[in-house]
């Protein structure tokens, strides 16, 4: 999926089986800050690491290159994690400890994918049970075992077209508060998503992970 080197971010919310993670040997490593332990569990060495750093007593590697910042300010450690990637570059932005944890940290990490995009990059949340991004225009996915596929516009109104699926749309109009969009299917090997108009998330949910 990836055409050009991507930046990882690993973030701080718990993740409890990282087979899902893929590293690539080109990957540019940023942790933002408890999200360390992630980079430390996979046995990586991080390219950069950055937040405040006060909940975090693990020992770091030296010559990496750190950005520190105080515990209080006005953007969160991925916020700041996203910046810095789209600083050096990267248009691509694999992220992963964004589920979980607190809702209100949540709903915000959503709205970096319109913040980051509005910047000329895209974001793209993964863990072992979700994976999501933000579309502006089409894509094909291939089809997941145990996995659904929503669309659902958060920003803005969708038009959108599905084929490959088990529910199928032509030019469709889902509004912002519709929930016409989740719980799909990918039946057959690959699923063609078009947003025509407005942009909406895509998601696939393990079908066996509730709330």
């Amino acid at each position: 999926m990836y055409s050009e080197k991507r930046a990882v971010i690993m973030a701080g919310a718990d993740i409890k089986d990282y087979t899902f993670y893929k590293p690539l040997d080109t990957d540019f490593l940023i942790c933002a800050d408890r999200g360390y332990r992630h980079c430390k569990a996979l046995g990586l060495v991080p390219d950069v690491l950055l937040g405040d750093f006060d909940s975090l007593d693990i020992p770091f590697p030296e010559g990496i290159e750190r950005h520190t910042y105080p515990a209080e300010k006005d953007e969160t450690d991925l916020q700041l994690a996203i910046d810095l990637a789209i600083k050096k570059g990267f248009k691509e932005i694999y992220c992963i400890g964004v589920f979980g944890g607190r809702c209100d940290h949540f709903l915000g990490n959503i709205g970096l994918m319109k913040w980051a995009r509005d910047r000329g990059a895209s974001l793209t949340f993964e863990d072992g049970d979700t994976y999501m991004f933000l579309l502006s225009g089409e894509v094909t996915l291939s089809k997941r075992e145990n996995h659904y596929l929503s669309l659902i516009p958060f920003f803005e109104d969708a038009t959108v077209s599905l084929s490959g699926t088990k529910y199928t749309a032509e030019n469709a109009l889902i509004r912002i508060g519709d929930t016409l969009g989740i719980s799909n299917e990918i039946k057959k090997e690959t699923a063609h998503i078009s947003v025509h108009g407005g942009s909406a998330l895509v998601l696939l949910c393990r079908a066996d992970k509730t709330l």
